[in-house]
């Protein structure tokens, strides 16, 4: 959920302006990927961001992680909204 947030908010300061949504999508990837490593590193586990995938204002992130010799496979998704 996280990196979905981290990512959601990389949406352009001039278009929210008017009103418009637009999340530039390789900097949603870039920052769901800083956000999900400093997470694993953080709890001490192996972990990859698998997927990021970003449809107008909305991101979904998917992660996978190893810990202990299992993984397990997580996905987020976030909404921007633009407040009055």
């Amino acid at each position: 959920f996280q990196a979905a947030r981290s990512g959601a908010q990389e949406a352009a300061v001039a278009d929210l302006r008017t009103g418009v949504i637009v999340i530039d999508p390789i900097a949603a990837n870039r920052a769901a990927a800083s956000t999900a490593g400093a997470l694993f590193t953080s709890y001490g586990v192996d972990g990859a961001v698998t997927s990021v995938d970003v449809q107008a204002d909305r991101v979904s992130v998917t992660v996978t992680i190893t810990d202990d010799g299992r993984s397990v496979t997580g996905a987020g998704t976030v909404r921007t909204e633009r407040t009055p």
